[in-house]
């Protein structure tokens, strides 16, 4: 279970708050397979609800001086009082040196 409040620009009150609960299985040693929920509030500018499904594949591999973490989400989302009903959209996928502390998130919105 995740849990992700994040709070206004002068941090004075939460303005989101995120609840993500998942499931996985471990496909191989480096390979893992994720099914989640996430149920998110938004406070700002009025109370809105979004739910949402999702699926990751993360790949993790730890070499000699570092270790590799790469994650490959995918979200449905339902929002409260919105035009459309759900969309799909690949979220994003990151990957990082913990042994350097170099790391690069890459976006990528369809």
């Amino acid at each position: 279970m995740e849990a992700n409040p994040r709070f206004s620009d002068d941090a004075s009150h939460i303005d989101q708050l995120i609840l993500r609960p998942a499931l996985g299985y471990q496909l191989t040693p480096t390979l893992s397979l994720w099914q989640g929920y996430a149920w998110i509030a938004n406070y700002e500018p009025g109370y809105t609800q979004e739910h949402r499904l999702f699926q990751q594949l993360i790949y993790s591999n730890k070499f000699s001086t570092f270790k590799l973490l790469s994650r490959s989400p995918l979200e449905e989302r339902w929002v409260q009082h919105a035009h459309w009903n759900s969309r799909a959209r690949p979220n994003h996928a990151s990957w990082g040196f913990s042994a350097t502390g170099l790391s690069h998130n890459r976006h990528r919105r369809l």
